[in-house]
């Protein structure tokens, strides 16, 4: 667990509990950090590699084929990237990268040159709604994600004529001790971030004691339909996933307590 502004004497200051899985730098707490928000950091879920398949293994032999490649988070750039590269120690250029998130972008182009992310609405929505993805008929498409993924994108793709192959890289697990921890937090606090529909599933319904207080900060409205559902009264809709944008739709909750 992890708290940021945790010398200031303000009783006062509102409480946010942030809830995604940990990271080596995560740049969202560092921002909550920086504007001076009083934050506790409960990662109830926990990311592990998956032992690699024949299925997967057969994809990344034969990667050189493939028209399209599409990295679904960050997680699946450094665990595809780590497998591609035993293969291809230079990833293809003739493959198109595709990414849903900038991050994830960022973390590619270390790798690979010809990387491309939806411009602005960062959602497997936008990722659709490019013009590189909108006639595939016989193109192979690859697709690296976690276990249980969205099927959206892959029957769109399908639709659209695409030959695709799904590479399950990892799981997500929810920590139960960790879990219990941010579910016995939440009546303290008044926000609650969650970057996934899972995430925010996992959490539950809000307590009816502060149901009233308690806004979801959440990074689509997919999610913030997930949360309604929850019962969750006050949901404040961030323009995508990005740090910057998860932190200015936090102090707008905040702002509107």
């Amino acid at each position: 667990m992890l708290k940021g502004d945790a010398n200031s004497n303000d009783k006062k200051r509102p409480k946010i509990l942030v809830v995604r899985a940990k990271r080596v730098n995560d740049e969202f707490l560092e921002l909550l950090q920086e504007a001076k928000l009083d934050f506790v950091s409960i990662p109830i879920m926990s990311i592990k590699p998956l032992p690699t398949s024949e299925y997967v293994r057969e994809v990344i032999d034969n990667f050189d084929h493939y028209h399209f490649a599409i990295f679904i988070s960050g997680n699946a750039v450094r665990f595809g990237v780590s497998l591609l590269q035993n293969s291809w120690p230079t990833l293809p250029q003739g493959v198109q990268y595709l990414c849903v998130g900038q991050n994830t972008g960022r973390l590619l182009r270390k790798y690979a040159c010809n990387v491309a992310t939806p411009g602005t609405m960062l959602t497997t929505e936008g990722l659709l709604s490019m013009p590189q993805l909108k006639v595939l008929k016989n193109k192979k498409v690859a697709i690296f994600r976690g276990k249980g993924g969205r099927e959206d994108l892959t029957i769109e793709l399908k639709d659209r004529g695409a030959l695709v192959n799904v590479c399950e890289l990892y799981q997500r697990f929810i920590d139960k001790t960790e879990l219990d921890l941010a579910r016995a937090t939440l009546p303290l606090i008044d926000c609650l971030v969650a970057h996934s529909g899972e995430l925010l599933e996992s959490m539950g319904k809000p307590p009816e004691t502060s149901v009233d207080r308690i806004s979801a900060v959440v990074p689509s409205a997919r999610v913030g339909d997930i949360a309604r559902v929850l019962g969750y009264k006050r949901v404040t809709i961030a323009e995508n996933a990005l740090p910057q944008a998860m932190l200015r739709s936090t102090q707008d909750a905040l702002d509107q307590l």
